[in-house]
C-alpha cells in the first residue's frame, strides 16, 4: 500500500512538474523559468488600454459634438 502512495504522488508532482516545463518548451522559453509569467499577458493588457484610449477618446469626441448640436 505505502509502493502505490508514492507511486500515486510520484505521478501527481510528475504530472505538476511536466505541465510546467511542457509550457516553457512550447513558447521557446527556458525550461526553469516561471511558466505562468508571461509577456503574452502583458503585451495584451498594452494592446487593449492603447485601443481604449485611441477608440475611447474618439466616442468621447463624437458624443461631445453630437450633445452640442443637439437642442
Amino acid at each position: 500500500m505505502k509502493f502505490f502512495k508514492g507511486l500515486v504522488l510520484g505521478v501527481m508532482i510528475g504530472c505538476i512538474v511536466g505541465a510546467g516545463l511542457g509550457v516553457n518548451f512550447s513558447q521557446g522559453r527556458p525550461l526553469a523559468s516561471n511558466p505562468f509569467e508571461t509577456q503574452l499577458i502583458k503585451m495584451r493588457l498594452t494592446t487593449s488600454w492603447k485601443n481604449v484610449v485611441k477608440y475611447g477618446s474618439s466616442v468621447m469626441g463624437d458624443a461631445i459634438a453630437s450633445a452640442r448640436t443637439d437642442p
